[in-house]
C-alpha cells in the first residue's frame, strides 16, 4: 500500500491524533492483506511523519537529493512491514478490476526495485520501466499503436477525441443496451447503458447476446435478433458522415452477456460497407477471459479500428490501427497517462494467467452451473446462488456476475463445488 499523506488539522496536532491514525491504517491494511505500507517523508517538513512512520517498524529503502518540489528538497522513502504472508479472500465478481484476485507470487515483483512507484505522465516525467511496458504491448497488441490512460473514462475519452479529430462533423456514438465504458466522464457515461446517466444524447440498440459459447456456428445464420439489430444499425448508419462510430463490448462487463462471434463478423462488414468506424471495449473480454488469446479480437478475428482494454488499478489503453492514429506528437498527451505500479503489475499478471489459460475447470465450470446460469470460460451470469458466493449484482437484473480471477479457480473450487453440486454427488 502506497500512503501519500496522512493530514492533521494545525490546531489538533500535538494530540497523538498522526499516531492513531497511522494505527488504523496500518490495521485496515493488514485485514485487506497488504505485506506492507510505503511512504515519502520529506526531511525536514514532515520529521513528524517519519517518526510516526519509524514508530510503527518503519525502515527507509531509499533516500534521494533533490526529490521534492520547487525548493527540490530531500525525501525519505520508508516501509512500514505488515506481514509475511498474504491470503486475500477470493472475490468471484471481481476478475476485471483484479485480474490475479489480489494473488501474485513474490517472484513475480520482488525485483522490480522501486521504493514508491506514482503516476507517469510525458509532460512532467516518463521511466524505464514504463518504456518496457509500451515495448511490451506493441510487440501483443492487434493493432499498430497504443495510448495510456489513467484509467477506464479516461481512455473512453481519449477514444472519442481519436473519432473526432479523424472523423470532422460526425457527433453521433451508436452503443448498445448494457454497456459499460465508465461512470464518471460524460462522454464514458454517454456509451455506457443509460443507467449510467448519458450526457450526450448518443444512440443505444438491444444487445443480441448469444447464450453458451459465442465461437458456435460462426458460418451459420443470423438470429432474427441480430438481424433486428443489424437492421436498427443500418438506418442508424444512413448518413454515415454523422457517425463518429459503433461502439460495442464483446463481453459485457456489467451484465456477463457476450454476443456470437458470427454477430461480429456481420457487424465489421456493416461498418466496412458504410465506412463507419468499428471500436470495441475488451475490459471483460481481454486478459485470457474470454478465449485463449491476449485480446479477444485475435481469437475471434474481427479488428475492430479503435480498442479500449481497462487494466485494473490506476491503467487504461487505447489501441489504434494506422486510420485513426493521430501522428502529431502529444495530440493527446494527459496529465497522467497511467500509472508504473498498475504497468508493472498487469504485465506480470498476464505473465501468471497465460499459465491458467487451459485450465480444464473453466469448462467444468459451465457444465456444473448448467441452465442455472450464462457461462463461458467459466464467466458470466449466474441466475441462482449467485448472492450466496457474494458476487455483484449484474445490470440487467437478472441474476449476479461471475468473473473470476482465473488463477484462484482451484484454490476456490471446493466452494464452487458446494454451491452447484451435480446430480451425481
Amino acid at each position: 500500500l502506497y500512503s501519500a499523506d496522512i493530514l492533521i488539522h494545525p490546531d489538533a496536532q500535538g494530540r497523538g491524533l498522526g499516531q492513531r491514525l497511522k494505527r488504523r491504517q496500518v490495521e485496515r491494511a493488514k485485514e485487506l492483506g497488504f505485506l506492507g505500507i510505503r511512504s515519502r517523508n520529506r526531511v525536514g517538513l514532515a520529521s513528524s511523519m517519519e517518526f510516526v512512520n519509524r514508530s510503527f517498524g518503519g525502515v527507509e529503502i531509499e533516500y534521494f537529493e533533490k526529490d521534492y518540489g520547487e525548493e527540490e528538497a530531500p525525501c525519505r522513502y520508508l516501509s512500514v512491514p505488515l506481514q509475511d504472508e498474504v491470503a486475500p479472500a477470493i472475490h468471484w465478481s471481481s476478475g476485471v478490476d483484479n485480474p490475479c484476485g489480489g494473488l501474485m507470487p513474490k517472484t513475480l515483483w520482488e525485483d522490480w526495485d522501486l521504493a514508491a512507484i506514482n503516476k507517469n505522465s510525458l509532460c512532467n516525467w516518463w521511466t524505464p520501466n514504463m518504456t518496457r511496458y509500451v515495448e511490451w504491448l506493441r510487440t501483443v497488441c492487434p493493432l499498430n499503436h497504443v495510448y495510456l490512460a489513467s484509467g477506464r473514462d479516461e481512455a473512453a475519452d481519449k477514444l472519442i477525441k481519436c473519432l473526432i479529430h479523424k472523423r470532422k462533423g460526425a457527433q453521433t456514438m451508436v452503443s448498445f443496451e448494457g454497456s459499460f465504458w465508465g461512470g464518471v466522464t460524460a462522454a464514458a457515461r454517454s456509451l455506457s447503458d443509460p443507467h449510467f446517466g448519458k450526457h450526450f444524447p448518443w444512440k443505444h440498440l438491444p444487445y443480441p447476446h448469444q447464450v453458451g459459447d459465442p465461437f458456435r456456428d460462426q458460418e451459420g445464420s443470423l438470429t432474427e435478433a441480430e438481424i433486428d439489430v443489424l437492421d436498427k444499425m443500418s438506418e442508424l448508419l444512413v448518413e454515415p458522415k454523422n457517425i463518429l462510430g459503433v461502439a460495442i463490448e464483446p463481453i459485457q462487463e456489467k451484465t456477463g452477456r457476450r454476443v456470437s462471434v458470427r454477430f461480429l463478423k456481420a457487424l465489421r462488414s456493416l461498418c466496412d460497407d458504410t465506412g463507419v468506424p468499428l471500436v470495441m471495449n475488451e475490459s471483460a473480454s481481454w486478459a485470457y477471459r474470454g478465449s485463449r488469446e491476449l485480446f479477444y479480437c485475435q481469437a475471434t478475428g474481427v479488428r475492430p479500428d479503435l480498442l479500449t482494454a481497462f487494466a485494473g488499478g490506476q491503467l487504461g489503453h487505447i489501441f489504434s490501427n494506422d486510420k485513426f492514429y493521430i501522428e502529431k506528437p502529444l495530440t493527446l498527451i494527459s496529465t497522467w497517462d497511467g500509472d508504473e505500479l498498475s504497468a508493472l503489475r498487469f504485465r506480470a499478471q498476464m505473465g501468471l494467467l497465460r499459465e491458467h489459460r487451459d485450465n480444464e475447470r473453466l469448462i467444468e465450470i459451465d457444465k456444473r452451473v448448467g441452465d442455472n446460469g450464462d457461462l463461458y470460460r467459466g464467466s458470466g451470469v449466474l441466475y441462482k446462488k449467485g448472492g450466496s458466493l457474494g458476487c455483484f449484482q449484474d445490470l440487467a437484473g437478472t441474476g449476479h456476475l461471475l468473473m473470476p480471477a482465473l488463477n484462484r479457480i482451484d484454490e476456490g473450487w471446493d466452494v464452487l463445488c458446494q454451491c452447484f453440486k451435480t446430480a451425481a454427488e
